[in-house]
């Protein structure tokens, strides 16, 4: 009976094994380099409900998009250093389509306190 049980067990997980479909992960490598950079776009104005915020096009994944928010800001506020950064969402039943913003509040240089919102919509989660 306990050999009939333990069989039974091994071809249930085989089987659970063998089905797990692939993770996005596995079957699309997330590599960020020059060139998969060089294919993201910043728009502005693009957001409906938040027109200031800065929209990443073309990130295929959470690192290159996290790479090109990186990237957006050395290009437009070198020797910039983050003091706070969160994350926020539209509200269910808002007139907004659902949205995912990265809010990154930074220090220049200067000593000027600067803040700048990404909708990161297209990649999140990815």
């Amino acid at each position: 009976m306990s050999r009939l049980l333990l069989f039974a067990v091994l071809i249930i997980t085989a089987g659970c094994i063998s089905s797990r479909p692939a993770l996005e992960s596995e079957s699309e490598p997330c590599e960020v380099t020059e060139a998969v950079l060089a294919k993201v776009q910043y728009v502005t104005g693009a957001d409906p409900c938040d027109a200031s915020a800065i929209t990443i096009k073309g990130a295929s994944c959470e690192r290159v998009g996290v790479a090109a928010e990186r990237r957006w800001l050395d290009q437009h506020f070198p020797g910039y250093d983050i003091f706070h950064q969160a994350l926020a969402s539209t509200v269910v039943g808002s007139p907004c389509p659902a949205t995912s913003y990265d809010i990154i509040s930074f220090k220049l240089p200067s000593g000027e306190r600067r803040g700048v919102t990404f909708d990161i919509t297209e990649f999140y989660g990815k």
